[in-house]
């Protein structure tokens, strides 16, 4: 029995170093992508922080020109509404001139005709 147990131990033996023979070389190679991976990760985060700064700044200044395009729309909307009464005061002024001065031309021709006539009626001779 003890050679099968010495057997059997020889074989764990040659096991174990196949193993380890195997596992040493693949954490060696998981250390240089760990390491790798870490000088990555650092220099993308000294290049990104910039960035973001510059980002946060040109989104703020958005807002703001954002914010200040929203009060000059609602300036012209007042402004728009203002010239809009305004025009519709001026078409209602040109509506009655028009009407009025019609009517009063109309007036005035008909009183010059019928002092004309009046005139003419006194110089005639009955």
């Amino acid at each position: 029995m003890t050679v099968e147990v010495d057997l059997f131990k020889g074989v764990l033996l040659v096991l174990a170093v196949v193993v380890v023979a195997v596992l040493v070389p693949l954490l060696r190679q998981l250390l240089r992508t760990l390491r790798l991976l870490e000088t990555t990760l650092g220099e993308t985060r000294q290049e990104l922080l910039p960035l973001l700064r510059n980002l946060r700044e040109s989104s703020e200044r958005f807002n703001r020109a954002t914010a200040g395009i929203e009060s000059g729309v609602e300036q012209l909307q007042g402004v728009f509404a203002a010239v809009g009464e305004v025009r519709k005061g001026i078409q209602g002024l040109a509506d009655s001139l028009q009407h009025g001065f019609g009517r009063n031309i109309g007036q005035a021709l008909g009183l010059w005709f019928g002092l004309r006539t009046a005139k003419s009626d006194e110089h005639e001779p009955t």
